[in-house]
């Protein structure tokens, strides 16, 4: 009995979190409806246009059709015009991500965390089926699945949460493990594992650092090129509720901003349409809506963007540096020369992974024809930020290794139990 009173209590707890989410648009939309438009509209198109930006948020494409007579209005043409919407707003999204990093914090620590973890999963998923086949109505056309994607983010920022919180706070059930795990593998192969573990954490920490750099970087920018920005919000003439919701969409598309600046620094950039290139030699772009933070983007040739590779490179060579103690630890003080390369391969892999993927989930289209492509291609982030902080680990520890006198050639004799 208590399992289901638990399952229910989170289940609700999920759905509130979903209606933060959803108030994010549907407040500023609501009082756009209210004071630009006078009603003009019905009330379900208010609550539609919020439910396909929170669908949108969570990786949901939506398709948009505009008929010949809007087409018209807004001066593009003549014929209907129909094409994909798909970046997402991930300042919506880490709305999410948060509720379920702290639902698998609190399950971590829980004597039945099971209940808990299905319950919200559960409620989590009504709570999109009611967004996307009822509150969204006939606004937009939806062509993902608006179940699944915004249950997978939500499990696995609770999977995330759990597994990190268990394994910081030594849980009973990562107590258990670790015990069969030191019982199951000889020392050497346990050194081994362990290394490579560190050099993901490694290359994951590195990455989260390089976000923070870009964060500060953009911040800056922002201050740099203000009047441009402001130049460019102005343009549109909004009144008061109309620079509310600018403003709100602004601030949802932060994090995306950030993770191209990151993309950015790492050297491959990112792109504002098909054809074109905002890449630390040069920027090359078409024309652009009037959105206020476009008044960011850098202009011209810029040379000494390259030295925003030193950002991924300096991060991860001095924490390598500082990880090699840990390496030491592991192999009782003399470290074999094939571990560091080992770890510096799972740090490659760390970084790859956290860097590409936030890259990959930033992206996507915001509008007809060559507006179908913009932001970061996931891969390419991935590649230039294995290369970088695999190197630098990999220097990092050698110089640790070297300066220590603690690395030495074969391999681990010893083959008793850890």
């Amino acid at each position: 009995m208590k399992r289901v009173i638990m399952a229910l209590v989170v289940a609700i707890e999920a759905v509130g979190v979903l209606a933060a989410g959803l108030g994010v648009s549907f407040i500023p939309l609501i009082l756009l409806w209210m004071t630009e438009y006078q009603l003009g509209f019905p009330f379900s198109n208010v609550i539609g246009f919020a439910a396909a930006t929170w669908l949108l948020a969570h990786r949901v494409p939506l398709t948009v059709e505009l008929s010949d007579v809007a087409v018209q209005s807004l001066g593009t043409g003549s014929e209907p015009l129909s094409f994909v919407i798909s970046l997402a707003p991930l300042g919506i999204t880490l709305i999410t991500v948060w509720a379920g990093v702290t639902l698998g914090r609190r399950a971590s620590a829980s004597i039945q965390p099971l209940a808990g973890i299905v319950g919200g999963v559960i409620g989590f998923a009504l709570g999109a089926w009611l967004i996307g086949a009822v509150l969204i109505g006939d606004v937009v056309g939806v062509t993902g699945h608006y179940v699944l994607a915004p249950t997978t983010i939500y499990l696995i920022s609770i999977l995330t949460g759990f597994f990190y919180w268990s394994v910081r706070n030594n849980t009973p059930l990562y107590t258990r493990f670790l015990g069969w795990y030191e019982e199951s593998v000889t020392r050497a192969v346990g050194a081994h594992v362990r290394s490579v573990l560190s050099g993901i954490r490694l290359g994951l920490t590195a990455g989260v650092g390089v976000v923070g750099v870009a964060a500060a970087i953009f911040a800056c920018v922002i201050v740099v090129k203000y009047a441009s920005i402001m130049a460019l919000g102005q343009s549109l003439q909004p009144g008061w509720a109309g620079a509310l919701t600018l403003t709100v969409a602004e601030a949802a598309l932060l994090p995306n901003a950030v993770i191209w600046t990151a993309a950015w620094l790492l050297g491959p950039g990112f792109a504002l349409g098909i054809g074109s290139s905002v890449s630390p030699v040069a920027t090359n772009v078409g024309p652009l809506p009037a959105f206020p933070l476009f008044g960011a983007i850098p202009e011209g040739t810029h040379s000494w963007g390259l030295l925003g590779v030193l950002v991924p490179v300096v991060i991860a060579f001095v924490l390598s540096y500082r990880v090699f103690a840990n390496l030491r630890d592991y192999w009782g003080g003399q470290v074999p020369l094939l571990t560091p390369v080992l770890s510096a391969c799972g740090a490659a892999g760390g970084g790859a992974l956290i860097l590409g993927g936030l890259a990959a989930v930033s992206g996507g289209a915001i509008g007809p024809q060559r507006l179908q492509e913009v932001g970061p291609m996931g891969w390419e982030v991935a590649l230039w930020a294995a290369i970088y902080i695999g190197a630098a680990s990999l220097l990092g520890y050698l110089v640790s290794g070297i300066s220590a006198r603690a690395l030495r050639w074969g391999p681990f004799q010893n083959d008793d139990r850890m």
